[in-house]
């Protein structure tokens, strides 16, 4: 069933970070829909002339520039917090699609998800199935969907093969925000994104806070969208690794888990393995990333990684 047009219903945000270009396309893709979302951009202190680039290029766009590198959770809720005083006073827009500007979504893929979030009103969050166009898998285009218990597994992503033409609605532990629809209300009663993780693993947090508060996380198994991986940089894997690790802590000490102690000491035994695993095999810089990330991690640090491991 389709329930009518997106705007004004539908909000988009858009992170930015150095990949201005990549930023612009993805939000001139979404403003040349028949029915575009209202945009909102969060540029995440980019560097040179990024400021410039996208208030010229994108004039309908509105535009937020953070003095510095707030995380995927700060740069986000910069939004976010617009978004929800815009919806407080109109109740509009109704809905705010997250989506990664090296991912493209059509708007046919959107207003599917919508018309499921219209009639199943206990959804907070709605994702898709990810095609990571880089990478491939049995032959075929890597899909991934949802997340699985951050605590329990490395992997978090649900893998599917490439021929899968499910239309179910299928509950998460938790939904990437590569590209998802988030119910505006569920926002407003859940709150922002937890800025302490900065990077990775506050999608799962949202989405635990959300299903205590008898919210449903899901992700539509009949709906697909391309995602650009290597668009990243390879400058990433190094604090991906950090943050995938450090974080894992985080998660456990903020939110409620069986057997904590326990699987605090599981990822205590994985990072030290992992590292002495990559000191044997040469991998010494592997080997300090995962020695500072169990360092960090039980140590409760929070926010940005270490300078040296940032991009150049």
């Amino acid at each position: 069933m389709h329930l009518g047009s997106i705007s004004p219903t539908l909000a988009a945000v858009v992170l930015n970070w150095n990949h201005t270009h990549d930023t612009i396309a993805c939000v001139k893709r979404l403003q040349a829909w028949e029915n575009p979302p209202l945009v909102w951009v969060a540029d995440n202190g980019s560097s040179g002339d990024a400021a410039e680039q996208l208030q010229q290029e994108l004039p309908e766009a509105h535009i937020l520039l953070n003095k510095a590198n707030l995380g995927f959770g700060g740069g986000n809720n910069a939004a976010l917090v617009e978004v929800l005083a815009e919806w407080h006073k109109t109740q509009y827009p109704n809905y705010v699609l997250l989506l990664n500007n090296d991912a493209v979504l059509t708007e046919s893929t959107a207003q599917q998800l919508l018309d499921v979030m219209q009639t199943q009103p206990r959804i907070a969050l709605l994702g898709t199935v990810i095609a990571d166009t880089a990478l491939t898998h049995a032959g075929g285009t890597l899909l991934t969907y949802g997340g699985k218990d951050v605590v329990r597994w490395i992997d978090t992503r649900h893998h599917t093969p490439p021929n899968a033409t499910e239309d179910e609605i299928a509950n998460m532990f938790y939904v990437p925000a590569t590209a998802a629809i988030l119910r505006t209300q569920a926002l407003a009663q859940v709150g922002l994104l937890d800025t302490d993780y900065f990077f990775n693993v506050e999608m799962a947090d949202w989405c635990a806070r959300a299903r205590a508060l008898g919210w449903r996380t899901c992700v539509h198994l009949g709906t697909r969208i391309s995602h650009d991986v290597q668009r990243s940089g390879s400058a990433r894997h190094g604090l991906h690794l950090y943050y995938n690790v450090r974080n894992r802590f985080l998660f456990l000490h903020k939110q409620p888990h069986a057997h904590k102690t326990a699987w605090r000491l599981m990822w205590v035994w994985r990072a030290f393995y992992a590292a002495m695993t990559a000191l044997v095999t040469g991998q010494w810089p592997r080997t300090r990333v995962l020695l500072l990330a169990l360092r960090d991690g039980l140590a409760g640090k929070t926010g940005m990684a270490p300078a040296w491991l940032q991009p150049k």
